[in-house]
């Protein structure tokens, strides 16, 4: 004790104040830690409790709010002032994503019954973001896993978290990073994500991100679409049949710079994190003879697939590939063209010519594939006025 004492005075005035400060910032920075967490987790629960109902206390109020939403199509605003006309109990309004959770709970229980008709009319008027499904087809992106890309383009981002062009951030791939890239649980989890919003998942359409899907081992291609279809034969099943596949490492760290060469950072960093770990590529295998099977069956499953689209690069496409491509059940194939420009192509090192993009369009169209094609503005050697 008298050691620390001495110590105290034998500092200078100068020493006192920094040591002073530092003490006063952890101490600032230990306090707002602790409201910061305090606060998230008021948050959180008030997040929470937004798709939490009373049923007990509002059912028949519940009971009444369906059963004018379900007697004709309502316009979005008409639907807004029927909301406000059956108000909770405790004060407020229902939202949307209470009265769905509230109309699936009073029918399971079977203290509600609406005919076909009426319950078309109710989904129709409680749907939420119905643009995603206005064609009548619902679209669902499920992406690859991250995997070295053959292409070399400047313009590509390299977050190793991702395949080869996309960034972690955006909200298809912050899904699949979320589910570990497992074809299943993508298609499944987002099934549920739509049909809980409202939407009728019946018709899908699969499309398939990633990096340039001709580039990734054969056997992994029939996996992940026969795994993709096992997730919609699945669905609208007993729910305890739902389990998790497969369980990938978490995300990789960023590989830093300096330790491999600057243009195969992302393909080394991806081979030595990934492709490394062979329990992971023996699971992810299927015999074409499995997919076949899943393709039979689809034909009388609840969610039933009526598009197959894939990703890939103009040059990579020929009679072997379309062929294969027919194989899998794909119907529909986007093709990144990027430039009509032979110059800007070389300067962004596509490594192919805008011929090789006509080619491929003519071939596939020849094979009877919808056709859906990617174009850049503004590229490096390029220009507003010149990709008029």
């Amino acid at each position: 004790m008298f050691s620390c004492i001495g110590k105290i005075f034998s500092l200078s005035i100068v020493e006192i104040l920094i040591n002073f400060g530092y003490f006063f910032i952890h101490t600032n920075l230990y306090f707002n830690g602790f409201f910061c967490f305090y606060y998230s987790c008021k948050y959180n629960l008030k997040a929470m409790n937004r798709y939490n109902v009373n049923l007990k206390l509002n059912k028949k109020g519940l009971k009444s709010l369906i059963k004018h939403l379900s007697t004709k199509e309502f316009s979005s605003k008409e639907v807004e002032k029927i909301l406000r006309k059956y108000p909770k109990k405790e004060g407020g309004v229902f939202s949307k994503s209470q009265v769905l959770l509230a109309y699936k709970t009073l029918i399971k229980n079977k203290d509600l019954f609406l005919n076909k008709e009426q319950e078309e009319f109710f989904l129709l008027n409680i749907r939420m973001k119905k643009v995603r499904t206005l064609s009548g087809v619902v679209p669902v992106a499920v992406l690859t896993k991250p995997f070295p890309c053959p292409g070399r383009c400047i313009f590509c981002p390299n977050d190793v978290k991702m395949p080869k062009s996309y960034l972690s951030s955006e909200p298809g791939a912050l899904r699949a990073l979320s589910n570990k890239f497992d074809p299943y649980l993508q298609t499944y989890n987002r099934l549920v994500a739509l049909k809980n919003i409202g939407h009728t998942v019946q018709k899908i359409e699969i499309i398939i991100l990633g990096g340039t899907w001709s580039s990734y081992p054969k056997s992994y291609q029939i996996w992940f679409i026969k795994r993709c279809f096992d997730a919609l034969n699945d669905f609208n099943k007993d729910s305890s049949i739902i389990k998790k596949e497969m369980s990938y490492e978490e995300p990789l760290d960023v590989v830093k710079k300096q330790e491999l060469p600057k243009e195969k950072t992302y393909n080394l960093a991806v081979s030595k994190k990934l492709l490394s770990n062979k329990k992971h590529q023996n699971q992810e295998k299927a015999t074409l003879k499995e997919l076949m099977l899943a393709h039979k069956k689809n034909e009388t499953a609840y969610a039933r697939c009526v598009g197959l689209v894939i990703e890939t690069r103009p040059d990579v496409v020929n009679k072997e590939e379309v062929i294969w491509l027919r194989t899998l059940g794909v119907t529909k194939v986007q093709i990144g063209v990027q430039s009509t420009s032979n110059k800007v192509l070389k300067l962004n090192k596509r490594d192919h010519l805008l011929e090789t993009s006509e080619e491929a369009v003519n071939l596939l169209r020849r094979m009877g594939f919808k056709i859906h094609l990617h174009w850049m503005c503004n590229l490096y050697g390029s220009n507003p006025q010149k990709d008029k």
